[in-house]
């Protein structure tokens, strides 16, 4: 079974707190094969970890098998593809967050996109327990402590991560992804973000297509229709409105462009999934 994630992801949202808990639980395979498929990615940022058993993961252009203790971490508006094999059962942890001092955390962790290692096993499981359950609860005393069980994850999860990470994108390409995240709302240019980054534009262009199997025009354009997407199901705001948010010179360009890649219109879609 294949699932495609940009269907059914009804918390795929940013968020301007310093740090939210999207959604997050515990799955179990039980030996049934699936797929999950996100070719544009999410706003958010994703974590898959195997606590026992196997996953097969894409990440970028590379294929790998992680089994218990590894991670995968998805960046923002990264293609997300993993797989669970008939027959063989798998226990993974999962977790989407956003916010606008998400990215400056991980980073801080030494984090970024990529499959890792983790050093200790028993203290991510219980973490991650414990941020399931003040998560589930609901209540703000509880979602402030799940909030802070977040961080506790990711601190857990950091350690020694210079030296247990299994792949990667360049160096260079990371610094891509994270100016454009923090800028995508400006008039982003090839020619900027190379700049930005310290590379010639057709170096740049050439180590981000290469990297994430798309041009970095793409990439801009799908993170900006991502975030248009959750703006119109989530918000009150006009399509003009939108689309300055956006940063499109203007509302008729912005339509253009939302139908191309989504097939239908900014206000076919609003009244269409609500």
């Amino acid at each position: 079974m294949i699932y495609d994630g940009a269907l059914h992801d009804t918390t795929n949202f940013s968020s301007f707190e310093y740090i939210t808990i999207n959604s997050c639980n515990i799955q179990h395979s039980r030996g049934k094969s699936y797929t999950v498929v996100r070719h544009a990615g999410r706003v958010d940022y994703h974590i898959l970890y195997i606590a026992e058993g196997e996953c097969t993961c894409l990440y970028g252009d590379r294929e790998c098998v992680m089994t218990g203790g590894q991670f995968v971490v998805y960046p923002p508006n990264v293609k997300q593809w993993y797989s669970f094999d008939e027959g063989k059962c798998a226990t993974t942890y999962w977790i989407h967050f956003s916010g606008n001092g998400a990215e400056r955390i991980l980073h801080q962790l030494g984090i970024h996109g990529g499959i890792y290692r983790a050093p200790s096993r028993d203290e991510v499981a219980s973490c991650f327990q414990k941020m399931i359950y003040n998560h589930s609860v609901g209540t703000d005393k509880h979602q402030i402590a799940a909030r802070g069980n977040l961080m506790e994850f990711l601190a857990a999860l950091s350690a020694d991560c210079a030296q247990t990470k299994v792949i990667s994108y360049p160096a260079a390409v990371v610094k891509m992804m994270e100016y454009i995240n923090s800028n995508w709302q400006s008039s982003l240019t090839v020619a900027g973000v190379a700049k930005a980054v310290g590379l010639s534009e057709s170096r740049a262009a050439h180590l981000f297509k290469g990297a994430i199997g798309k041009s970095v025009h793409q990439y801009i354009m799908d993170l900006r229709i991502s975030v248009a997407k959750e703006q119109l199901l989530n918000t009150r705001l006009t399509v003009s409105q939108i689309s300055e948010m956006m940063g499109f010179r203007d509302a008729l360009y912005f339509s253009r462009a939302f139908k191309s890649a989504v097939g239908v219109s900014p206000t076919a879609f609003r009244a269409k999934m609500l």
